[in-house]
């Protein structure tokens, strides 16, 4: 399984804790939900929808 990827094993209640049902992923360093196409960013440390990187000219990041 891949790994950040809810099994069906997975409490509901956990799931829905979260914000997140079957079959979505999680984000393994902060664990919240990350819609499609979202990724972390470690050097703000959270999650970033639409991020293409992160740039140290303006400490943000870009998507």
């Amino acid at each position: 399984m891949e790994e950040g990827v809810l099994d069906d094993n997975l409490n509901a209640s956990v799931a829905h804790a979260r914000g997140c049902f079957a079959g979505c992923t999680l984000c393994v360093p902060c664990g919240a939900a990350k819609p499609p196409h979202a990724h972390h960013c470690s050097a703000c440390g959270a999650c970033v929808a639409g991020m293409d990187h992160h740039c140290p000219f303006v400490n943000n990041c870009v998507g």
